[in-house]
């Protein structure tokens, strides 16, 4: 008897060898609809839940199919998803969701799954076929992200990608007033897996992107490069030393051994580490400097590191450390002001004082590019005393002339805030102008606060007792802790824009914005988000309720005579 040849389904030789991981929170009730179909179309699965089960089944090597539940609340995550990808490659991992989420189904292929499977809107005919297709690593069949934007090999960012990030960061490093350095990776491979083992080459590049990315933070952003190197990104960092020690430790990293099916390679790696100085207003500027780098370290043998050489640092730094005193005697420093703005009904209620210091005519710095300097110089205290009277000065002709007065928030480093002169000179300042002291605010970071809790809390009270309104500035950025919250008294507290940037991506970060927001509301304390630039992020934190934001998508940062427009239009 001839088989008929539209049948249901052309079933393969050999079906399908299936695992199925739940989640922590997940279990057979939760995918019970989706394992009834898989049972329909006659496909055997084995059900594990949670990462630990699910990795005490390595041993067997007779799966080919590994289905992840990654539904929101109760799934698997991004971290837990690399991992099982890394243990079960070249197995085909599909992430299974009970839901269509766009930043799911974004996450998952980054993280290595092949595929994205809504359980729940899936016949048994689409589920049987998904199942047994053949693998296509990279290639997420419902992916609605801009893929254009991702490596295809690793699911890491592409250059186009991470050249975007990095001009957005210098460009917003003025909201962030942090530093950052770029990273440049070449890895090298052992002889006899370039000559006799090809076919091992792009496991080990993705065993290579998977180590990288598990060790980095939320902030960071690594790629994949065309020649198959990669590049990095790294934030918040206080010290040019930060970047050197990330270095080390990342080729501590790559040297330790990848088992590619029982191949073990060892690889060795050069760095070249670039930071941002005066001359870097291009993102590629940077890049350029990070592979000059790289190229030296090269030079010198493997595993090792260079950073970008210093003698034009050094005369940029001495050239600018220079003019700090003609800076302020000549009176070069500027202020712009950034609305912060009520969510709810759309209107200005604060602006944040931005510093800009106009070197040359048509040269005008942003702090990313000068407050190292003024940090390490004399001038410090100076320059908060400028900042604070400008501010006093702004607010008085506002009272004198404006139907509406806006707060101005004036943003102090760590060595201001503790300058025992500080609220001598805040008192100076509020009585010479005869400005509100309601109407002046000042933003210190976490990390200024926890140095010194005892210090710190007198100086908020010394500060509350005139008036002032004290707000945690860039809170997220590198480790956070919600417990600052209830210990300082404090009044508002804002969201640092890198946790912003990435809410919508990232589960993780996703989580701590919400948890901010509820604690803050919980504690009667403002909340503001910085550096929102698009509808989605904006529409998010509506939704969450948050208090107010500032951000390019509202405006940039204007002189105190474009305000005035600004406020009759919103």
């Amino acid at each position: 008897m001839t088989a008929d040849s539209n049948t249901e389904h052309d079933k393969p030789n050999q079906a399908p060898n299936i695992l199925v991981v739940g989640g922590r929170c997940s279990n057979e009730n939760h995918m019970i609809e989706f394992l009834t179909k898989l049972v329909a179309v006659d496909l055997k699965y084995t059900y594990t839940q949670g990462l630990y089960h699910a990795l005490s089944h390595k041993s067997d090597t007779s799966f080919n199919v590994i289905l992840i539940d990654v539904s929101d609340g109760s799934g698997i995550d991004s971290r837990d998803l690399s991992r099982l990808v890394d243990t079960y490659a070249p197995c085909r991992i599909i992430a299974v969701d009970n839901r269509f989420n766009e930043l799911s189904a974004t996450s998952a292929r980054e993280h290595g799954a092949d595929d994205y499977l809504v359980h729940t809107s899936a016949s048994k005919e689409s589920i049987y076929d998904a199942l047994t297709a053949p693998r296509e690593p990279g290639k997420l069949s419902t992916q609605k992200a801009e893929v254009s934007r991702y490596d295809n090999l690793t699911g890491l960012a592409n250059e186009n990608l991470f050249y975007n990030t990095l001009e957005k960061a210098l460009e917003h490093a003025d909201l962030e007033q942090v530093s950052m350095a770029v990273l440049s990776i070449a890895t090298h491979n052992k002889p006899w897996l370039e000559n006799e083992e090809k076919t091992l080459l792009p496991r080990l590049s993705q065993a290579i992107a998977r180590r990288l990315e598990r060790k980095l933070r939320e902030t960071d952003i690594i790629a994949r490069r065309k020649d198959g190197n990669f590049i990095l990104l790294l934030r918040h960092l206080n010290a040019d030393t930060n970047s050197a020690i990330v270095a080390e430790k990342l080729i501590e990293l790559l040297q330790a051994p990848y088992d590619l099916n029982g191949h073990i390679s060892i690889i060795a790696s050069n760095i070249g580490i670039a930071l941002p100085s005066v001359r870097h207003c291009q993102a590629s500027d940077l890049i350029d400097d990070a592979d000059n780098a790289l190229s030296l370290a090269q030079d010198l043998g493997p595993n090792h590191f260079v950073q970008h050489s210093r003698r034009p640092r050094a005369a940029e730094t001495l050239n600018l450390r220079s003019r700090l005193h003609e800076a302020i005697s000549q009176d070069q420093f500027r202020l712009m002001y950034q609305p912060q703005v009520d969510i709810k009904n759309g209107g200005i209620i604060a602006v944040e004082a931005l510093l800009r210091w106009q070197l040359e005519p048509n040269q005008l710095l942003i702090p990313a590019q000068f407050m190292h300097h003024v940090e390490q110089s004399l001038h410090c205290t100076k320059v908060a005393h400028w900042v604070i009277d400008k501010a006093c000065q702004q607010i008085s002709e506002w009272q004198k002339t404006s139907q509406q007065t806006l707060p101005i928030a004036v943003n102090l480093s760590h060595k201001q805030f503790i300058d025992p002169s500080l609220v001598n000179t805040l008192e100076n300042a509020l009585l010479k102008y005869g400005s509100d002291a309601k109407l002046l605010r000042l933003e210190v970071n976490e990390t200024t606060l926890r140095h010194d809790p005892k210090r710190s809390q007198d100086s908020l009270e010394q500060l509350n007792t005139l008036g002032i309104k004290v707000a945690i500035d860039d809170f997220g950025a590198g480790s956070c802790s919600l417990h600052t919250l209830s210990h300082f008294k404090v009044d508002q507290v804002k969201i640092d824009g890198s946790l912003v940037h990435s809410f919508l991506e990232t589960a993780t970060s996703m989580t701590t914005v919400d948890s901010l927001i509820s604690t803050c509301h919980h504690l009667g304390i403002g909340i503001t988000a910085e550096a929102v630039e698009t509808p989605a992020q904006l529409d998010y934190l509506k939704q969450q309720d948050c208090d107010s934001y500032q951000g390019y998508l509202f405006s940039k940062p204007l002189t105190a005579t474009a305000l005035p427009a600004l406020l009759v239009s919103a």
